[in-house]
């Protein structure tokens, strides 16, 4: 299991949203209990302990103390083979030892694994031999079904890379895909042609708005996989994220795109590698750095929540995945919202949202109160830091849905509401802001994975000129789910 944001203007990727329905809880199901030490304890009122994912629960005292993973855990430094250029992540087992390792996308540099050596405790560089690239995005997969786990690397101004891992460990194939210059910018996979590989889709933009798309590289399930024609999504200029989702509930993937001058548009997948004319969901005037899909009227159908440069954040409703209603603005303000996330945040049922801002405006929260009807509850923590992405999921096991946030600098925010009687409100004020890690920090990406197979949710921090960092939630793994 593993989540992350993407780049510099990142996407929450939903767990099971590639190939499926958006799930409706951004809550992760690996749930644990343990004996937290003193370093890791906060006080507060009545609240309530869940023993796992059943429902059991436990009834604290009040005054009782709780749980706060990450504080006191100590940053795993991933030192880097060669200068420290980090712009993406992705967790994965690439050496078959049942540990999630990390791989980083370098903007000026070459992609790294680092292996998780499960008797030390730490990682183990290594640098995957090949031309340093202006790397923009990395996806992991077993593209070309051997068993074990390979990368893509998305380059800005360079080739498309495929790393074919050899099942040796630590050793990869290079190549390129197509042997084309592309200005790749996001990479989403998803099975398009429903013969059960995976299948690639590449954003570009070459920051003038007047070259780039979407294209797809079909998987044809050899050992070079992506050697087939690329077929082109889209040519719109511009685009800057893609989503995946079954938009319109027909079991065949779809695509979202973000971009940054014109419309951003609903691909709707045919199943075989073909796409219907486009949708649009957002018209063409506004730059939008980020999306996410999340059901958010609870109708069943994935709704599109887009991310304004300078502009509104806005929620376009899914109308049964042949079109979108108008934009719903839920902030008056301009705000640059480089990443969005969503989550149900106060135990409502529906998905709020989360939206953290590039110029320094802060995290925002908004509450989805009735269906789609979403109020501004304020902004989370301080404001004045630049922010760049977020992740929502329940770090602590206590059935609420906490938040990371990633910029100049990081945050753990605990949701500290209660679990029993009616439902938390949500509200600023139930989130404990806990600085996260220390130093200059200028983190463009965030992954998530249990990376030392403990049962608990790990975070790594991609930095560009700063050192990539893991931390590993802390408690007692002896203690079950």
């Amino acid at each position: 299991m593993s989540v992350k944001t993407k780049g510099l203007f990142p996407v929450l990727l939903a767990l099971g949203a590639f190939l499926g329905a958006v799930s409706p809880s951004a809550s992760l199901g690996d749930t644990a209990i343990w004996t937290p030490t003193a370093a890791n304890l906060t006080t507060f009122g009545v609240s309530t302990a869940f023993i796992n994912a059943t429902g059991q629960r436990i009834t604290l005292p009040r005054a009782s103390r709780h749980y706060s993973p990450f504080v006191g855990a100590t940053a795993v430094n991933l030192t880097s083979v060669g200068t420290p250029f980090g712009r993406d992540a992705a967790t994965a087992d690439f050496d078959g030892d049942g540990n999630l390792d990390v791989a980083i996308a370098n903007q000026a540099g070459m992609p790294e694994i680092h292996y998780y050596n499960a008797t030390s405790g730490s990682f183990i560089a290594s640098e995957v031999t090949d031309s340093a690239y202006n790397s923009q995005a990395i996806s992991t997969g077993d593209f070309d079904g051997d068993g074990d786990m390979d990368i893509v690397v998305a380059n800005y101004n360079g080739p498309l890379r495929l790393y074919t891992n050899t099942g040796l460990g630590t050793a990869f194939s290079v190549s390129s895909i197509t042997g084309l210059t592309f200005y790749g910018k996001d990479t989403a996979i998803g099975d398009f042609n429903k013969d059960g590989k995976a299948d690639l889709v590449l954003a570009e933009n070459d920051d003038t708005y007047n070259t780039g798309g979407v294209i797809l590289f079909i998987n044809d399930g050899t050992s070079l996989p992506f050697k087939s024609p690329a077929l082109p999504v889209t040519s719109d200029g511009g685009v800057q994220r893609v989503a995946v989702g079954d938009v319109n509930l027909d079991g065949n993937p779809d695509i979202v795109t973000a971009n940054q001058v014109l419309a951003a548009n609903l691909y709707l997948g045919n199943g075989d590698g073909t796409f219907q004319a486009p949708i649009e969901i957002a018209p063409a005037g506004t730059a939008r750095p980020s999306v996410v899909l999340s059901d958010f009227n609870g109708d069943g159908y994935p709704d599109a929540a887009f991310g304004a440069a300078y502009g509104l954040t806005q929620i376009f409703f899914n109308n049964g995945g042949s079109s979108f209603s108008s934009g719903n603005a839920i902030d008056e303000a301009s705000r640059y919202d480089a990443g969005l996330a969503a989550g149900d945040v106060d135990k409502d049922g529906d998905m709020d949202l989360i939206a953290v801002d590039a110029t320094g405006a802060g995290a925002a929260l908004y509450l989805n109160t009735n269906r789609g009807q979403f109020n501004y509850s304020g902004i989370i923590g301080a404001s004045g830091t630049a922010l760049y992405s977020a992740l929502v999921f329940d770090a602590d096991a206590d059935g609420l849905v906490d938040l990371f946030t990633g910029g100049l600098s990081n945050t753990f925010y605990r949701n500290t509401a209660t679990t029993t009687g009616t439902p938390p409100t949500g509200d600023i004020v139930n989130y404990a802001a806990i600085p996260f890690g220390s130093g200059a920090r200028n983190t463009l990406a965030l992954a998530l994975g249990d990376l030392n197979a403990d049962g608990r949710a790990d975070l790594v921090e991609v930095n560009n000129r700063e050192a990539d960092l893991v931390y590993l939630n802390t408690g007692d793994a002896a203690m079950p789910f």
